[in-house]
Formats: structure tokens, C-alpha cells, sequence
């Protein structure tokens, strides 16, 4: 499936940098709506998240080990995010 023309076309579509941005800001945009109309507070819990993002980073190093080495994968794009992983979100 992954090598039929239509992926391979449409692959290449959603590389376009203007058309992966707009399919990512409609995307995200039904992402927070939906979680909001569930319930789930999202635009405030993100709110608080980057205001205490000095605190929450503060604690993320002091719990890293070392030892633990982190797959480069663990960094590649996934999802929207451009730059991969979780840290994109900040």
C-alpha cells in the first residue's frame, strides 16, 4: 500500500511545506475542539503547562539518567510535528 502511486502522490502533496501547514492547523484545530467538547479543558491545561514550563523542565533533567541512552527515532517526526517527538508541543 505504501508504494502504490496514490500514497507516493499524496506523500508528496503533504511535503509541500504551505499545504502541510494548513493540513496541520486544521488538524490541530479539530484536535482541541474535539477534546474541549469531551470535556477535557485543553486550551487551559496547555496554558498552564507553558507557564510552568521552567519548573517542568527543571524537573524532566532532574530525573534523566546518564546511563539511559534515547533512540534517535524517538526524535523523528511523527504525527504533524515537523521536528518530532513530544518537544515540538513547547
Amino acid at each position: 500500500m505504501m508504494s502504490s502511486p496514490m500514497f507516493r502522490f499524496l506523500d508528496f502533496v503533504i511535503r509541500i511545506p504551505i499545504i502541510h501547514d494548513i493540513l496541520f492547523g486544521i488538524y490541530r484545530k479539530q484536535v482541541v475542539e474535539k477534546s474541549e467538547n469531551m470535556g477535557l479543558p485543553w486550551t487551559s491545561i496547555m496554558t498552564e503547562q507553558r507557564n510552568n514550563l521552567p519548573v517542568l523542565q527543571s524537573m524532566a533533567d532532574s530525573l534523566k539518567d546518564p546511563k539511559v541512552t534515547i533512540p534517535d527515532y524517538y526524535y523523528a517526526p511523527i504525527h504533524a510535528y515537523s521536528e518530532g517527538s513530544w518537544r515540538s508541543i513547547f
